[in-house]
């Protein structure tokens, strides 16, 4: 089961007609956060939402980073090191001591 957030979507206030970008609603203000749904049962909710006014979008998880990890993934930056959010702190340590090798 997975959180979250029920959303009006935003409207036209001319034509009140849903605004739509890339084939998915802009999303307005948040009704209600941290919903616990299942997957299934967002998916069957979400196919109204043009009639509705309301979608339902996962609630994205902020990873709090530590005083080390800030200044390694500083480091790597100022050695134009490119990696991703989700590598680990060793795996970046060594991408940082092979490019200072270098």
């Amino acid at each position: 089961m997975n959180k979250y957030n029920k959303h009006y979507v935003k409207r036209d206030p001319a034509t009140l007609k849903v605004l739509i970008e890339d084939n998915k609603p802009v999303l307005g203000d948040i009704a209600k956060s941290d919903c616990p749904l299942e997957d299934q049962h967002v998916r069957t909710l979400n196919r109204s939402w043009k009639n509705t006014g309301i979608f339902f979008a996962k609630v994205e998880k902020e990873v709090a980073k530590t005083g080390a990890r800030l200044a390694l993934e500083t480091e790597a930056t100022e050695l134009g090191i490119k990696f991703r959010d989700n590598i680990g702190d060793d795996k970046l340590q060594e991408k940082i001591n092979k490019a200072i090798e270098e």
